[in-house]
């Protein structure tokens, strides 16, 4: 799927009959960015789900890059919405442009077997300091 569990998404239904907020959003793809929005960066969450999320967020909320194209805007259910960059979206989620980058081109690149030893290269460092 995308990263989010089916009961995160029952979760989010029960809120939203407990939440008037959350019935204004309109479709489904916002309320997925308002769910990893609102929970990215949690601390029990571990690094590869980060980065999915942030993956899954980025292609949610649309990426442009350069300043003029054809390329700044993306359909959803209601109708064009405009692309985002990294920066706008850095700060949505208040994190560092570079950190997104980074997080990007390990979940797009590298195979599971090398984000598993990232990972695991990570917890020992942990471990050690």
């Amino acid at each position: 799927m995308i990263g989010i569990s089916v009961d995160t998404l029952n979760n989010y239904k029960k809120l939203t009959e407990l939440v008037p907020e959350l019935q204004d959003l309109q479709d489904e793809n916002s309320k997925l960015r308002a769910l990893i929005s609102n929970n990215f960066g949690r601390r029990k969450n571990n690094p590869a789900k980060d980065r999915k999320a942030l993956e899954t967020y980025v292609s949610l909320r649309g990426y442009k890059q350069g300043e003029i194209g054809r390329n700044h805007f993306q359909k959803d259910q209601n109708g064009l919405s405009e692309k985002s960059t990294l920066d706008e979206i850095a700060k949505e989620l208040n994190i560092l442009k570079r950190n997104i980058q980074r997080a990007l081109r390990i979940e797009r690149n590298l195979t599971d077997s090398m984000k598993e030893l990232i990972v695991y290269y990570v917890l020992i460092i942990s471990c050690v300091n």
